[in-house]
């Protein structure tokens, strides 16, 4: 390596190592978790796509990086699936008032079928990573509410049964006591409520994010380069 190269990789090895003790704070951090009080029952509707609008914890900026929820799967033959979507809930207004209801409508994540299998009947999770270089998954302004839906694949037996498990309340975050479904003929969208002796219908999930840069962050990253140019510069004088 001669001098000139030497000098260029010292600086910038001095700013890159200042901006690198400064990503711990940039790690994932929890926006929901629903994971934590367990109702010891589940909802199993079949092949229909279902889910939970949920809230998250923080603001604009964060990108989503990883999703997990529960499921149970009983006398499950091996050919079975589940496809988890994200919807912004943008459609027809359901409920008007001071938290009005809307229709789930635009998708911004479809992972596709993936297989699934019974280890246990229930406590079942599935961790869905979430791809870094996708725009949609960071979080819009005044769009931290969100529904998040499965549809369970191969479900072709009476013996089969596979769905989420429910968990109240959620420790990060929020969510409401109704649930949407999907009607599978009209494949219009419906807000219900739990069947009798459910009155919370709260799926058991969790969601990480990376948050926004911070100003102290990025003030910390433009002085990196500008030691490590200074140091670049000085050492090109000597």
């Amino acid at each position: 390596m001669n001098s000139k190269t030497l000098r260029l990789a010292t600086g910038f090895f001095a700013a890159a190592s200042l901006w690198i003790s400064s990503l711990s704070a940039l790690g994932d951090i929890i926006v929901y978790s629903n994971a934590t009080v367990r109702l010891d029952k589940y909802y199993a509707p079949g092949i229909a796509q279902f889910g939970d609008e949920i809230i998250l914890s923080g603001g604009a900026g964060q990108h989503m990086t990883s999703f997990t929820f529960e499921y149970t799967g009983i006398g499950l033959s091996g050919n079975e699936t589940v496809t988890l979507r994200v919807y912004k809930n943008d459609g027809a207004v359901v409920l008007s008032g001071s938290i009005p209801a809307l229709k789930p409508n635009t998708k911004f994540y479809d992972s596709g079928a993936f297989p699934i299998n019974n280890t246990q009947s229930d406590g079942n999770t599935l961790r869905f990573d979430l791809p870094l270089n996708d725009a949609n998954l960071i979080i819009p302004n005044n769009s931290y509410d969100f529904t998040w839906t499965v549809q369970f694949g191969g479900i072709d037996s009476a013996s089969e049964t596979a769905g989420l498990d429910l968990y109240s309340p959620p420790n990060v975050g929020n969510n409401y006591a109704d649930y949407w479904e999907q009607n599978p003929i009209s494949l219009d969208w419906e807000l219900k409520s739990g069947p009798a002796g459910t009155p919370v219908m709260s799926f058991g999930a969790t969601m990480t994010a990376v948050p926004e840069p911070s100003p102290l962050q990025v003030g910390l990253l433009a002085g990196a380069i500008w030691l490590g140019w200074s140091i670049y510069r000085r050492k090109a004088a000597a």
